[in-house]
């Protein structure tokens, strides 16, 4: 029964990565991390596993249409880690019980 709880959480949590990775690329496409997917998902990974900074999108403010990147991409990059850690911590009670 272990495995198959492992195995739905592994499911969702590739879609939650994959839903924030395009969507991330619609929005910060302009930033060279974002014109990938792959990269994208990549990066979103590494945040999921806690190795996350949101320096890249303020970096990118001297571009005239890139002023909302910065608070947006904080605000994005916080959603995403709230969203991930509601799913770990509803795979450990669920393990749990």
């Amino acid at each position: 029964m272990m495995i198959i709880d492992l195995g739905i959480f592994l499911v969702l949590w590739i879609i939650i990565l994959i839903m924030f990775a395009s969507a991330s690329c619609m929005i910060f496409g302009q930033l060279p991390q974002f014109r990938d997917f792959f990269n994208a998902l990549y990066m979103y990974l590494e945040y999921a596993l806690g190795n996350w900074d949101t320096r890249i999108y303020c970096e990118f403010n001297k571009v005239e249409k890139g002023e909302y990147l910065c608070p947006v991409g904080k605000i994005y990059t916080t959603i995403f880690l709230l969203s991930n850690m509601v799913l770990l911590l509803n795979l450990v009670v669920a393990i749990l019980s």
